[in-house]
């Protein structure tokens, strides 16, 4: 299909349609003044007399023509027109654009008209008998057109909602009459069409749609991606050669909107055409959705371009918006190329079930190719680092292209940083973490990162094996991206179980891993997460996984059991569900191309089908003597001042505690000190606080514990009950 060429300035078959018009015009007088239905009384219509009428008619004849001769100068007029509209002709080009038939025509020019020449809204409220009427109803073209080449059935069907005219919004009934259109509705023409037909392009005022000529088009090479540049190339060839009407659409979607916008540009210059941008985030209303959706469609088949709409879904939820389900539809009748911008599929498929779509997955960065762009983002605002510090923030953090550009305008507008020095990758890693996504902060409780590697207390081996959890998330870009393992792995996330009895750890060693790696760690609140009410848990764990998707952060599920328990016998409702939701976990865990911390007390309870998908699993055992007593010097070491009777090796040799319950006790004997006369810890603090401990977990302080120390337990625990 041709495009309409908007540049052409002349207007003869426009003037000739126009005196053919006004013979027509004439003709319906003298039929309505011969049968008297026309008033000889000046103030008919308020205002408009038959000498303001006869004195339009004349203007640019010699002479008024003769009455009985009319029709053959309608002929002869309309003989005129259509010469001048079979040769090359804006208004000729727009009526084959959308496939209008001669009766079709008729109707667009006699609905146009008031929009080329004020005259014609004084002649139609005269023919209409209402001054407040300018515009042509239906009753009104019908009188007009109806001859020997066109019925009253035909200037009818003319005007139907399935008929081209309505269908593509090139004329529409006055507002209030659309469902109920009578023969005194008024017929609009769209108001770009003026514009169109008098060579000055198509012009809407305040408009969301924006034109890209084809010579403006500048398509950024999708870097690394030869598979996805040859499928493009190759649907936009297979679509040329064959020009199949309606066109399919093409769906490109993947997390990175500007290597989305660039995959359409593409397309775009491969077909050599125009591109039309419709950002319709910027919709509100379903009408305002309808009516912008038609004037786009409508602008591409005058220009011939290549229609790209973005902002279908959400910002919050990855869902389709819902004030754009009926203007969707209208693509489905698209003849020319519909490109569909959407992060995830499932928004727009939706819409466009009975069409034909070419999907197309514009992957995120490589790893190479985004250290790439953090150099010419750099460049681009006269920074640079060194290529180990680029290296690791592309190897941290999966930025989209928008991101990267945002973090080195951020680091530009930093006093701090240094004109003229490289950057150190702590900079860039800082700047990348405050451009990610921090929708998960919503969902997700986000972890402070104060321990380092000398306040973790653990066992050698389970220390080193740490160290190579944060060597494997820091190499996972080479070894699932660079050397294709991630064929094997279903991907690039990472799925990492501490498991180990409570108070050993666990949640100090995943911050301590995001500590080293600079990248924040979210803890999940299963408390806010499980639902009683069915579907609700599965939408909650959703809305969890998709924002951390885009958020760069680990993923930390605490009293993970909870979740992951293991699936069992179906014996009624309540234990189907349960199963479909383990089973929907499961799904998601493995789907999920980040990095997963599962913290549980007993690993034993996790349902079997999550070992396969771990990476690494990590005993966290309880401490022994030796680590018990580096425990507590270790929490005992801050500034608090501290007796000299503190026997650490008693303390680690008699009570078998956790990390967290030495924890606990420091802290109570803490705060026994300060209310004291000498206001520094003692012994004597400790005891009493041990005792708290022991009794809270249901044990009796005995004297075989507290040996030579149960004297002073007895003591204080006596001025406690006074």
């Amino acid at each position: 299909m041709s495009a309409v060429a908007l540049d052409r300035p002349t207007h003869d078959e426009i003037a000739a349609g126009l005196r053919w018009l006004d013979r027509l015009i004439h003709r319906e007088i003298h039929r309505l003044r011969a049968r008297y239905q026309l008033s000889l009384d000046e103030f008919r219509g308020l205002y408009v007399s038959d000498e303001q009428v006869d004195a339009l008619m004349r203007a640019g004849e010699p002479q008024a023509p003769d009455a009985d001769s009319l029709d053959a100068q309608i002929q002869r007029a309309r003989r005129n027109y259509l010469r001048e509209l079979d040769g090359d002709s804006n208004f000729g080009r727009l009526c084959e654009a959308f496939e209008l038939g001669e009766c079709d025509r008729q109707v667009l020019l006699v609905s146009l008209a008031p929009e080329l020449d004020a005259k014609y809204e004084t002649l139609y409220a005269y023919l209409n008998n209402d001054v407040t009427r300018k515009a042509p109803t239906l009753s009104l073209i019908d009188r007009l057109l109806r001859s020997e080449q066109q019925s009253a059935t035909e200037v009818r069907c003319s005007l139907l909602p399935d008929a081209p005219l309505l269908r593509h919004g090139l004329v529409r009934y006055a507002p209030g009459s659309e469902r109920h259109a009578t023969l005194n509705s008024a017929i609009l023409v769209h108001r770009a069409l003026p514009s169109v037909v008098l060579g000055m392009g198509f012009r809407i005022e305040g408009t969301l749609i924006s034109h890209v000529p084809a010579t403006q088009i500048r398509a950024h090479p999708v870097a690394g991606e030869d598979e996805l540049r040859r499928r493009i190339a190759h649907s936009a060839q297979a679509w040329r050669a064959g020009a199949q009407r309606p066109a399919p659409l093409w769906l490109f979607h993947g997390r990175d909107a500007e290597r989305r916008a660039d995959a359409v540009r593409s397309l775009a210059d491969a077909l050599g055409s125009d591109l039309l941008d419709l950002d319709c985030g910027a919709l509100q209303a379903p009408d305002d959705a309808v009516a912008v959706f038609r004037d786009a469609l409508l602008w591409q088949r005058l220009t011939g371009a290549v229609l790209h709409l973005r902002g279908l879904e959400h910002e919050a939820e990855i869902r389709p918006r819902p004030e754009l389900h009926a203007a969707m539809r209208l693509l489905k009748d698209a003849p020319l190329p519909v490109c569909i911008d959407v992060e995830n599929p499932a928004v727009a498929l939706d819409g466009m079930r009975d069409s034909d779509v070419i999907r197309l997955a514009v992957p995120e960065l490589a790893r190479v190719a985004r250290a790439a762009a953090w150099q010419c983002a750099l460049a681009h605002r006269g920074l640079r680092a060194e290529d180990t510090a680029l290296a690791i923030v592309a190897d941290s953090f999966a930025l989209t292209m928008a991101q990267i550009g945002r973090a080195a305008r951020l680091l530009a507008d930093d006093p701090d940083t240094r004109t003229g020095s490289a950057l150190e990758a702590r900079q860039l890693c800082a700047a990348a973490r405050g451009c990610s996504d921090a929708s998960l902060a919503g969902l997700a409780q986000k972890l402070h990162l104060p321990f380092d590697w000398q306040d973790l207390i653990l066992p050698p081996s389970v220390a080193r094996r740490l160290q190579d959890i944060v060597r494997a998330i820091r190499d996972r870009r080479v070894v699932f991206g660079d050397w294709g393992y991630a064929r094997l792995a279903g991907g690039f996330g990472l799925r990492v179980l501490f498991a180990g009895p409570s108070g050993t750890g666990k949640t100090m060693a995943a911050a301590t891993v995001a500590r080293e790696l600079d990248i924040d760690i979210y803890r999940v609140d299963i408390s806010q997460t499980v639902s009683k009410y069915i579907g609700e848990t599965e939408k909650n764990l959703d809305r969890i996984f998709n924002a951390a998707a885009t958020s760069n952060a680990i993923l930390f599920f605490d009293e993970a059991d909870a979740l992951f328990g293991k699936r069992s016998e179906v014996k009624d409702a309540h234990d189907r569900y349960s199963n479909i939701e383990t089973s929907y976990l499961l799904q998601k865990i493995e789907d999920y191309q980040g990095i997963v911390f599962l913290a549980s007390n007993l690993s034993r309870n996790m349902d079997t089908a999550f070992s396969r998908r771990l990476n690494f699993v990590l005993e966290f055992p309880l401490p022994d003597r030796g680590d018990r007593e580096r425990l507590w010097r270790s929490m005992l070491s801050g500034t608090a001042p501290l007796a000299a009777d503190i026997d650490f090796a008693f303390l680690a040799s008699q009570f078998t505690l956790s990390g967290g319950e030495i924890r606990n006790v420091v802290l109570d004997a803490a705060f026994l000190a300060a209310r004291g006369a000498e206001r520094r810890v003692s012994m004597k603090d400790l005891i009493v606080a041990l005792g708290r401990q022991l009794t809270k977990q249901g044990r009796a302080p005995s004297v075989t514990e507290f040996k030579q120390h149960h004297g002073l337990l007895a003591e204080l625990g006596g001025e406690e009950s006074s």
